[in-house]
């Protein structure tokens, strides 16, 4: 088979192999935009990626059900005693779910110095660094994120 005229004519089509350049292009494009995963376009400045993520779980928590856009992040100083954090700020992620009702959670909406967590329908209050309720007792405490 003789395909001396097939090289002949690329050589001579300069415009033909500009198309063919293009057309590669274009494809690997599409295979570039079509292997990028919702989760790494969606990203938001507020939410902290979580470390327990695995490739079949995308933007789900592991063993929990919980969409990974349903944090709350912060800095926070520890408000109740006996924790063991030190009185500095640390940065903290938490399930953006109250323990006694379910309902969202507000980012310190009493302007406390050391930046509580309260919930927006029950008004219980959070120890930002902890996770722990700020009654005094200790019974109840937010989910890590």
């Amino acid at each position: 088979m003789d395909t001396s005229g097939v090289d002949k004519m690329d050589d001579e089509d300069p415009a033909l192999r500009m198309k063919v350049r293009i057309l590669f292009l274009i494809t690997v494009i599409v295979l570039v935009v079509g292997s990028v995963s919702p989760a790494m376009v969606n990203k938001t400045e507020d939410v902290k990626p979580v470390s327990n993520i695995s490739v079949g779980a995308k933007n789900m928590l592991i063993n929990k059900g919980v969409p990974r856009c349903d944090v709350i992040s912060g800095y926070f100083k520890p408000s109740v005693k006996g924790t063991g954090y030190s009185y500095n700020w640390h940065y903290k992620t938490w399930i953006n779910q109250c323990p006694y009702c379910g309902h969202k959670l507000l980012k310190n909406p009493k302007g406390v110095p050391e930046s509580e967590l309260t919930c927006s329908k029950c008004d219980a209050d959070y120890d930002g660094c902890s996770g722990y309720v700020k009654n005094g007792m200790k019974n109840k405490r937010l989910r890590r994120g």
